[in-house]
């Protein structure tokens, strides 16, 4: 007598496909994530760009950081890249500030409580998308100084502490 084993097959059938339609699915999903987090990588701090902030930097600890400074105690940020905060050799800043190629650039107060609760509260944001989201992203445990953030028109972005000569990576 021949038994007939359709029925169990088919369950097996659809259990497998199931089986493999969830690993395929879940690799899908951790593939997604290492490559999202792989291109912000290469979206922030890089090499040239922290090269050029660190002369940015230079530049402001060795001109107008007393301003900078002043101005931070009552403001959440200043920003930089135009060079009409310096009184001394403004060529030179905005020699810099396009030899960089700098789109946006601004120094933060130390705690970034308050600017990231303003950003988030305004319609009005001045950053782009992506320094609005580097901001958010950043930890008020790893600043204790005044932050210098610069957007790149290449669409880096990368953050230098204002008087040190590491980036934060």
């Amino acid at each position: 007598m021949k038994k007939n084993r359709r029925g169990f097959t088919l369950i097996e059938t659809l259990l497998v496909s199931t089986f493999v339609i969830g690993t395929l699915i879940y690799l899908f999903v951790q593939f997604s994530n290492i490559k999202k987090n792989y291109d912000i990588s290469f979206e922030r701090d890089t090499i040239p760009s922290i090269f050029y902030v660190k002369n940015i930097n230079s530049y402001l600890l060795g001109t107008d950081s007393t301003n900078i400074t002043r101005y931070l105690e009552t403001h959440e940020y200043m920003e930089i890249e135009s060079c009409s905060f310096t009184i001394s050799s403004e060529a030179y800043c905005d020699a810099l500030m396009q030899m960089a190629n700098v789109k946006k650039a601004i120094v933060v107060k130390a705690d970034l409580t308050n600017l990231k609760k303003q950003l988030q509260e305004t319609n009005n944001n001045p950053f782009s998308e992506k320094m609005y989201q580097y901001i958010l992203s950043l930890s008020n445990s790893n600043i204790e100084v005044p932050t210098i953030i610069v957007e790149f028109i290449d669409g880096t972005i990368t953050s230098l502490a204002f008087n040190a000569t590491e980036g934060r990576i």
